[in-house]
């Protein structure tokens, strides 16, 4: 009686080996399948873009626009003063 159960314990085992072995290799072909028609569509899709009609800025007009952006958001910077002992006193806001 033993031996039987044992048997249907390993053929069950085996069986349910079986099973997770051919899925994994189900789950992946269909990655394979779905990571190849994901790069298609993205070439497609990036291909139709109109992005290579523009010329990129040049690096003065970068320079320019960093300038103009830096003036219009001033930023309060933080001066920290030492004392006669060369430390550090307080902090005030300069403007």
């Amino acid at each position: 009686m033993d031996e039987v159960l044992i048997g249907a314990f390993f053929a069950s085992t085996g069986s349910i080996l079986l099973f997770l072995r051919h899925m994994r290799d189900e789950i992946m072909t269909r990655i394979t399948v779905l990571d190849g028609n994901l790069a298609e569509a993205l070439q497609k899709t990036l291909g139709e873009l109109p992005i290579g009609d523009f010329e990129p800025p040049n690096p003065m007009q970068m320079l320019l626009t960093q300038l103009v952006s830096d003036r219009l958001n001033p930023q309060a910077v933080i001066v920290q003063e030492k004392d006669e002992k060369g430390l550090f006193s307080r902090s005030k806001p300069a403007n």
